[in-house]
């Protein structure tokens, strides 16, 4: 059985790792905090959920930037991706990482064209493979707007 001093001793190391991860590739310790600070908690499960949901998200956004080839601490570039709470989001590189996005660790894209094959089909095949209604409806409402509106814009902006 895992203790709190274990996850608390685990959450260190990967706390330890992500650090020199981010600094090997460039990152100032300002920089480094910003992607790392967590909001205050009055207790240690809090912390705990709060610190691993979180350096997960930044570690699973580390690995696709770095697959994309786009540097962590870029302030200009916008990728896409879908939450099932918010729609299709946009955020900068630098909004990603940061506690409190609706960012969590979804696939990420560069433009709006690839939202739809990238991210959205396959979520449809499992929705129609699962009977989910539901979601085939959110989907759908994902896809219009990513076609009305996004790629649109994407193809006006040059």
């Amino acid at each position: 059985m895992c203790t709190d001093e274990d996850r608390l001793v685990k959450l260190c190391d990967t706390r330890k790792a992500i650090i020199e991860w981010l600094a090997s590739m460039g990152l100032d310790a300002q920089q480094i905090y910003d992607y790392l600070h967590l909001p205050y908690t009055n207790n240690v499960h809090q912390y705990i959920e709060d610190a691993t949901e979180h350096y997960d998200t930044v570690v699973k956004c580390m690995h696709q930037l770095d697959e994309m080839g786009i540097d962590p601490d870029d302030a200009t570039t916008n990728l896409y991706y879908f939450d099932w709470e918010e729609g299709v989001c946009t955020e900068t590189v630098l909004a990603l990482m940061l506690y409190g996005t609706p960012y969590h660790g979804q696939k990420l894209v560069r433009s709006p064209a690839e939202i739809i094959p990238v991210i959205l089909r396959p979520l449809v095949d499992e929705a129609v493979e699962d009977g989910n209604t539901a979601n085939l409806r959110e989907l759908a409402e994902a896809m219009d707007y990513v076609v009305d509106e996004l790629i649109p814009q994407e193809q006006a902006n040059g």
